[in-house]
């Protein structure tokens, strides 16, 4: 059983936009307590924070297209 929860763990993770990640850092907090939050918030709040997380994760990617054609952003 641990395996499979292993498995969907990695699955997610490999797949996801990085918006817990990049939060963790920036507010210097565990990855894993981030993504907890984000979990129980949605949950408490009908999924409304996946907006949030959907918005940030396309700023995100424009920021980092930015940097790679040279464009400097923070």
């Amino acid at each position: 059983m641990q395996k499979l929860v292993d498995n969907i763990k990695i699955f997610f993770e490999d797949r996801a936009f990085g918006v817990c990640e990049y939060l963790s850092e920036k507010f210097d907090l565990p990855t894993a307590r981030v993504r907890n939050v984000f979990i129980y918030v949605s949950l408490l709040s009908l999924g409304s924070p996946v907006v949030f997380y959907m918005l940030t994760a396309f700023w995100l990617n424009v920021k980092s297209y930015f940097r790679r054609n040279g464009v400097i952003w923070d």
